[in-house]
């Protein structure tokens, strides 16, 4: 039997969100420390599953077309080849995953914009388009969404709580 100490890293940094203390031929046991508000972009694992499970904290989970806010406790499945991303809420949150089987390829999307409002990098469901309507997580503004190469442009159409612009 192997035994693993695993010290939980301080909240993420400007590229580097994990640790990767277990990796086996067939498995990764991945730890995600997130500063509060920090992304992790839309992407897909062709040929492996994942599961993630929160340890603390809050974040809002992007599979495929749907979004959920999940806290300590819960856990969510990402079968193979599902977009999904991840936004930590306002304390940052610390998470474990567990994708197999082995290798993971990992391939990124654009479906991310940055609010106008607050600068927030916030990702988008799968099936986003130019015109479609969004609200940051964070301040609540809303957007309109407009196709930008790597991202998507937002343009503040109201300030949170305010009437349209």
């Amino acid at each position: 039997m192997e035994v693993y100490r695993i010290d939980i890293p301080e909240g993420g940094g400007p590229v580097s969100l994990r640790a990767c203390p277990i990796k086996t031929d067939k498995v990764a046991f991945n730890v995600y420390s997130f500063r509060p508000w920090q992304a992790l972009s839309a992407h897909r694992h062709p040929g492996s599953d994942e599961v993630f499970f929160v340890v603390d904290g809050r974040c809002l989970f992007y599979v495929g077309r749907d979004t959920e806010a999940l806290g300590p406790n819960n856990a969510v499945y990402v079968p193979s080849g599902a977009l999904h991303a991840i936004l930590s809420c306002e304390r940052g949150a610390t998470l474990v995953s567990v994708q197999g089987p082995q290798p993971v390829t990992s391939i990124y999307g654009n479906l991310k914009y940055f609010c106008p409002a607050c600068g927030l990098e916030a990702p988008l469901l799968e099936g986003t388009r130019t015109g479609d309507l969004n609200t940051c997580p964070r301040c609540k503004t809303a957007v309109r969404l407009k196709e930008a190469g790597e991202a998507f442009d937002a343009f503040e159409i109201a300030p949170p709580g305010g009437a349209r612009a």
